[in-house]
């Protein structure tokens, strides 16, 4: 008889029973379950993969809002896009929005992470979908961003209570989400309503602030206050 181990699912750990082990990972994206012959074997992979902190609890589809996140350059100028669904799968908002001087698409498609955690209701559970492969990696902090972004995102979303996953999907899911935002009537009317609420709030800012919103970020984080108080401090 088998021993089972599950490395990502609803109860990482070891089993005996195949169908218990099988509950914590059918239906779960991302999840990751081996067999082996030997208590000895399993028991020797589990601590390996506990080590290596590859041992992580996920939440079954379908309990948190969703949100897939595009970027790039053109012409110098670098461009964000998120679009945001409901744990129900019903579009919640969209936005675009445009910045110079973007060192590369990684760094753009960041700043789709930011819009991803401004529209996400505070105290929600969130998942960001990405086509890329680095940007899961940075965010699980396998090893530092070279834009020194992600520290920022996520100070930003322990201020807004957000329970934040990153995972890569591939491409033709990303395009498949924002394609329907952009051709449902109501959502191209919602990612209007939304872009110009972010336009306003740049536009509220000091002149030095307006390119990009993660300048706000800094100031904040420079005077040392704790991450909880950024919504506060926002006001």
């Amino acid at each position: 008889m088998k021993w089972y181990v599950v490395v990502r699912g609803l109860r990482p750990g070891i089993y005996r029973d195949p169908k218990r082990a099988r509950a914590q990972v059918e239906g779960v994206s991302g999840s990751a379950m081996k067999s082996f012959a030997t208590r000895e074997e399993v028991e020797a992979y589990f601590e390996k993969a506990k080590a290596q902190g590859k041992l992580r609890a996920l939440e079954e589809e379908g309990s948190a809002y969703l949100a897939r996140t595009d970027g790039g350059l053109k012409d110098g100028v670098g461009y964000a896009a998120a679009v945001l669904t409901t744990p129900e799968g019903r579009v919640a908002g969209s936005a675009r929005l445009s910045f110079p001087k973007a060192k590369d698409v990684a760094e753009a498609e960041l700043r789709g992470f930011l819009l991803a955690l401004a529209m996400a209701p505070r105290g929600s559970k969130l998942r960001i979908e990405t086509d890329r492969t680095d940007l899961p990696v940075f965010w699980n902090r396998e090893r530092p961003d070279p834009w020194s972004l992600v520290p920022l995102l996520k100070a930003l979303a322990r201020g807004l209570d957000l329970e934040v996953e990153v995972r890569r999907v591939p491409r033709k899911e990303v395009g498949a989400a924002h394609a329907s935002a952009s051709w449902a009537r109501e959502e191209r009317e919602r990612a209007k309503r939304d872009s110009a609420r972010l336009a306003a709030f740049l536009e509220r800012l000091p002149e030095r602030y307006r390119m990009s919103a993660l300048s706000l970020m800094e100031r904040f984080l420079r005077e040392g206050l704790p991450p909880s108080r950024f919504p506060e401090w926002l006001k």
